[in-house]
């Protein structure tokens, strides 16, 4: 492993006895070491990545590279407080405590050597801390992200103890693996003096998902090999500062760059004709020459200075020509490559810096007429000082030049924002420029333009302005009914109801807000069979639960299930649905009183609405629909009656997945109002399953939030009716030709989410049905688990021997996309903290109580919140899934499907909640929408969760985020939250 200096560092490897030593200290990776000032020291600004001054008090520089403080409104890179964020790297420091002037010293330490006043900023860097009380069991944890998957780094941690005899000890690791055990604030052997700090560095890989997780803190880790707190010491682990180089191997430069390559053929010796830049995966400096060698023909016309390509002969003659000349780069550790260069020389015949083709373009709203209506020249040495506006927009024509806008349009790209404006350059550079793109009106692709975003008071350079997971264009132009009804882009709960517009049924109203959560299909009021797909075209079956005779709505015959007993079942053709409930009831309600075309369907819809099977709570009512062809696309609706101003709650799952969270019996809460002439309906589409059999199931607190009853009612599920619709049949489009070599060609329409079988018979009457034939094996293997390449797949193999031979495609479920059932590892796996407060981390291994005693499914690890203890308070920590590609063709959805077992307070007033989100795993921005909010409660027990992933999610790698956040003490302890069998499929 590569020392960041040689000589100076010392690894020691003093391994724990029977007792501990004053040397108790075992550096199991990297290495410690003392400093006396910044060449003791890794300081690179050519591998440089991030440096960060923790808790500091500004931005400083130590030989050559810039440390950033992570205090808000203290640094230009502080995006949070204790985040900073430099060129899509960001450091983000747990935010336990902190302490300004830690040092007991009026100054920090009197460092010596570095560059000039680099030993003074060093010394002031060293002054200020963040620091975790281990007798709270807290942890300071740092988390890197956005670096190179797999590359390694170079960390730098510093330690200053601030005076003298103040050993503590404190563990330290990386990645979730211990780097070094009982780590001394004094580094070890080291005696802590007035002149001195402490280090330690080491060589760590980022993980599959960029990051770089650190934990310092009293024994962190249950693997720890001594687990056995330092005695003699507080054990406060501290933080300073930490610096992060890039570990890349020398190499020389790539590629070289000149912007721009242009150049007017009347410019004169000297001109600068662009800058050269270098590709080189080292960074660095790089000199520049012109050098002879394939490519060097036009050398002798220019040279260079500094990294500026400059004219050095009469290039007049060369208008229209694309001149050559061969440049060499050369980095800081004498590496160089050369290459051919391009420079293309134009025509400027007026002479005034702007291109005559450009001028002259025919293109422009408003075509000038010759050459003296446009100039570039400047009257003065700084930025604005342009002679010529041509149109009056603020931005002279040499920089409409520059920015690509039209020099005759002042408003480009038509947003009602001037091309000045736009720019913050030329006439109107201050503080009421807005930065935008002048040639896009809608520069942040939110769906509004630019100009009509400032007049809404939005944000033209963010597509959701107030954060609400909304679009500012979606929220302006929200329609309902077809009337206009916009949302505030810059509020992000637009009525003040509490309730966030994105999951407010009626952003509108602060009356009207839900916690009922569909998170699939949809959930509708019906006054009639009007308001319900009945169409005898594609019904398949249609239920009337526990009732006393057939009926006809809307010319689709409803069948009773029968009346009376646990189950009742009724059947159409090769479809039947079983309905299992512990109780039923004959004329539950009075009849409603519903309208339509055909009065009498109405009526009977009425009759069907009286009766219901029903479970007390918890116990599941479950509808078992059998017999529907894998792959084709359904409708089901649920009909509900309620009878009453009753108001129960119950979840919804189907086949597995879990669809509505706190479905209302008069739909959804606090939104839906019963009353005599209306019912309620869950309406969703689904995929025929594998095995043709669609399981749904009805109970109280299936998963999401937990949720009771209204007083004086129950939570007991209830179901009136039910209706089938065969919407699109399954259609692979399957065809078996001959091509001319004689080859049989199979092929059949696919989609992405799917793997293909292909089957065969000699026999179709004696093998049986189509779906038990033997795969069919070609010779070259058997064709089974063929990947979807969607629109169509085909495979080619040489015709069987046999003169007769059937085939049949067979459609079914691909492997997921990423799953993970934690029994191995938690590999990929990251956590960390939001507010820097500990007493709640994501952890991985065996649950115990107060917890689950295993994993789900009896297995023996998950993951969870402090997972064999109960959470704490006030903090806000994350787990997230390694990276999972979404970016494959043809991929139109994908589902999360997990476990999770819940003890987290739900009383009144409590404030501890689960969150799940989808992460880019590029920048770890939200894509859509929150796939669960305000997860709750206590369920003791593991539960299946499932939705759909935001359809922001696809086409990008992404990460599943699992966020918890704990308020104030409620005065009882809990569990928390813990997931288990975590699974991403394609849909």
């Amino acid at each position: 492993m590569r020392k960041p200096i040689l000589g100076l560092a010392t690894t020691l490897l003093v391994l724990f006895s029977g007792l501990q030593s004053a040397l108790a200290f075992n550096v199991i990776e990297g290495s410690a070491f003392e400093v006396t000032g910044p060449d003791d020291l890794l300081f690179d600004p050519a591998t440089s990545v991030i440096a960060v001054d923790i808790f500091g008090n500004q931005d400083r520089v130590v030989n050559g590279v810039q440390f950033h403080t992570d205090r808000v409104g203290l640094g230009a890179a502080v995006t949070a407080e204790g985040v900073v964020s430099i060129g899509g790297v960001t450091l983000t420091t747990g935010l336990v405590n902190q302490i300004d002037n830690w040092s007991t010293a009026a100054v920090g330490p009197a460092f010596t050597g570095g560059t000039p006043d680099s030993a003074a900023n060093l010394s002031e860097i060293m002054r200020d801390i963040r620091w975790a009380n281990a007798g709270a069991g807290q942890t300071v944890n740092v988390a890197i992200t956005g670096l190179e998957p797999g590359v390694l780094y170079t960390l730098q941690m510093l330690f200053n103890e601030g005076a003298g005899n103040r050993n503590r000890r404190f563990d330290i690791a990386v990645n979730g693996l211990l780097a070094v055990d009982d780590y001394s604030s004094q580094g070890g052997d080291g005696v802590w003096s007035p002149a001195n700090s402490f280090a330690y560095s080491g060589d760590f890989n980022a993980d599959g998902g960029g990051t770089i997780s650190i934990v310092l803190g009293r024994e962190p880790l249950p693997l720890d090999p001594n687990n056995t707190p330092f005695t003699g010491a507080d054990n406060n682990a501290i933080l300073q500062a930490l610096i992060v180089h890039v570990n890349a191997p020398p190499t020389p430069p790539s590629d070289i760059v000149l912007t721009p390559d242009v150049v007017n053929a009347t410019a004169s010796v000297g001109a600068v004709v662009g800058n050269l830049t270098s590709v080189d995966p080292n960074g660095g400096t790089h000199t520049y020459a012109l050098v002879a060698g394939d490519g060097d023909s036009d050398n002798g016309k220019f040279q260079i200075v500094g990294d500026e390509l400059q004219v050095n002969a009469d290039i007049s003659g060369d208008v229209g020509n694309a001149l050559t000349i061969r440049v060499e780069s050369t980095d800081g550790t004498a590496m160089a490559f050369a290459e051919a260069v391009t420079v293309n020389v134009a025509a400027d015949f007026d002479n005034d810096n702007l291109l005559d083709t450009w001028e002259l373009n025919p293109n422009w709203a408003n075509p000038v007429a010759g050459l003296n209506d446009l100039t570039g020249l400047k009257t003065g040495p700084g930025p604005g000082t342009d002679t010529g506006d041509f149109d009056g927009d603020g931005s002279p024509d040499g920089d409409e030049f520059t920015n690509g806008t039209d020099p005759t349009n002042d408003d480009s790209d038509n947003d009602g924002l001037l091309d000045g404006v736009e720019t913050n350059t030329g006439t109107f550079n201050d503080a009421n420029d807005t930065g935008t793109d002048p040639n896009d009106d809608d520069s942040d692709d939110d769906g509004l333009n630019d100009g009509d975003e400032l007049t809404a008071g939005a944000d033209p350079n963010n597509a959701d302005s107030d954060g609400d997971t909304i679009s500012d264009g979606d929220e302006v132009n929200r329609m309902v009914g077809g009337l206009p009804a916009p949302t505030d882009p810059t509020e992000a709960d637009t009525d003040g109801d509490g309730v966030p517009d994105n999951t407010d049924p009626d952003p509108l109203d602060p009356n009207i807000n839900s916690l009922t959560f569909v998170r699939h299909g949809e959930v509708i009021e019906f006054g009639g069979p009007d308001d319900l797909r009945l169409d005898p075209a594609t019904a398949v079956i249609a239920v009337a639960v526990n009732g006393d005779v057939d009926r006809v709505v809307n010319g689709v015959t409803f069948l009773t299930d029968g009346q009376g007993g646990v189950t009742g079942t009724a059947t159409e053709g090769p479809v039947s649905v079983t309905t299992s409930a512990a109780n039923q009831i004959n004329n539950w309600a009075a009849l409603q009183t519903y309208t339509g075309a055909d009065q009498v369907s109405a009526d009977n819809l009425a009759l069907i609405m009286q009766d219901i099977r029903w479970a007390p709570a918890p116990t599941p009512l479950t509808v078992d629909i059998d017999g529907l062809t894998t792959g084709a696309l359904y409708e089901v609706q649920l009909l509900f009656n309620e009878g009453g101003n009753r108001d129960r709650f119950w979840d919804i799952e189907l086949e597995g997945t879990f669809v509505v969270d706190n479905f209302s019996s008069k739909g959804k809460e606090g939104v839906g109002v019963w009353s005599p002439t209306n019912g309620f309906a869950y309406v969703c589409e689904f995929e025929g399953p594998a095995d043709g059999i669609l399981n749904i199931v009805l109970q109280q607190n299936i998963a999401g939030l937990d949720r009771t009853a209204a007083p004086g009612t129950d939570g007991n599920p209830i179901l009136q009716g039910i209706i089938v619709h065969l919407l699109e049949p399954i259609d692979l489009g399957f065809d078996v030709e001959q091509d001319p070599g004689g080859d049989l060609v199979l092929s059949w329409n696919s989609k992405a989410g799917k793997v293909y079988d292909i089957l065969s018979s000699t026999d179709p009457e004696g093998d049986g049905e189509k779906a038990t034939w033997a795969v069919f094996d070609p010779g070259t293997g058997p064709l089974t688990d063929l990947e979807a390449d969607p629109p169509r797949n085909s495979v080619t193999f040489a015709k069987p021997a046999e003169g007769e031979r059937y085939f049949v495609v067979v459609q079914k479920p691909a492997p997921p996309a990423f799953s993970d059932d934690f029994e191995l590892d938690n590999d990929g796996w990251t956590t960390g903290q939001n507010n820097g407060n500990p007493g709640t981390d994501w952890e991985w291994g065996a649950p115990a109580f107060p917890g689950p005693f295993e994993g789900a499914d009896f297995s023996l690890n998950c993951s969870g919140t402090n997972i064999s203890g109960n959470y704490g308070f006030n903090t806000d920590s994350w787990l997230r899934s390694p990276s999972i590609d979404l970016t494959g063709a043809g991929i139109t959805g994908a589902r999360l499907q997990l476990q999770q077992w819940l003890d987290i307070e739900d009383l009144v007033g409590a404030d501890a909640f689960g969150f799940i989100r989808v992460l880019r795993a590029s920048d770890g921005a939200q894509l859509g929408a929150d796939i669960a909010a305000g997860i709750t409660g206590s369920t003791f027990q593991w539960n299946r969760f499932s939705a759909s992933l935001p359809p922001e999610a696809i086409g990008e790698v992404i990460q599943i985020e699992f966020q918890f956040m704990t308020g104030d003490p409620g005065g009882t302890d809990y569990a928390g939250w813990y997931i288990d069998d975590v699974e991403v499929s394609l849909e």
